[in-house]
C-alpha cells in the first residue's frame, strides 16, 4: 500500500467530534439562550479548548499528507506555502471586508489593512475582532 494514501480513520472521528463540540460551544456563547444547567455552564462552556484538538489533529494529517512530497523534493516549501495562501487567504479577505462593511470606521479599516496584508502582528495594542472568525 502506498503510504500517500494510508488513511487514519480514527482521527477523522476525533475531528468530527471536535468539530461539534466547537459548534455546540459557539451557539451556546453567542446565542440568545440563557439555559442555566451543569451540561451547559461546566460542559459545553469548556468545549473551546477543542479547538487545540482540532488544530493538533489537522496539522498531523497535514504532515501526513505532505510528508512523502518533501522528502522525494516533489514539492518545495515555497509551492506548499503559495497553495496555502491562495487556498486561504480570499475566504479571509472576504470575513474581513464584511466585518469593515458591518462596522465602517479609521480603525475597522487599518484592522482590514493590516488583516488582508497578513501584518496583523504589526499593529500597536491590536484588538483583532476578525483574527478568530478567520480561523
Amino acid at each position: 500500500m502506498d503510504k500517500s494514501t494510508v488513511r487514519y480513520n480514527g482521527l477523522n472521528g476525533i475531528r468530527a467530534f471536535s468539530v461539534i463540540g466547537i459548534a455546540l460551544m459557539h451557539i451556546l456563547l453567542n446565542g440568545a439562550y440563557r439555559i442555566d444547567s451543569f451540561l451547559c455552564n461546566r460542559v459545553i462552556a469548556t468545549f473551546g479548548e477543542l479547538v487545540y484538538l482540532f488544530m493538533t489533529v489537522s496539522a498531523f494529517s497535514l504532515c501526513c499528507g505532505y510528508f512523502e512530497k518533501f522528502t522525494e523534493a516533489k514539492i518545495t516549501p515555497t509551492q506548499f506555502y503559495k497553495r496555502r495562501f491562495a487556498k486561504i487567504l480570499p475566504f479571509f479577505a472576504l470575513l474581513c471586508v464584511l466585518d469593515f462593511i458591518s462596522a465602517p470606521s479609521v480603525k475597522s479599516a487599518m484592522e482590514l489593512f493590516a488583516d488582508v496584508t497578513l501584518c496583523f502582528g504589526l499593529l500597536p495594542n491590536a484588538n483583532i475582532s476578525v483574527i478568530g472568525v478567520g480561523w
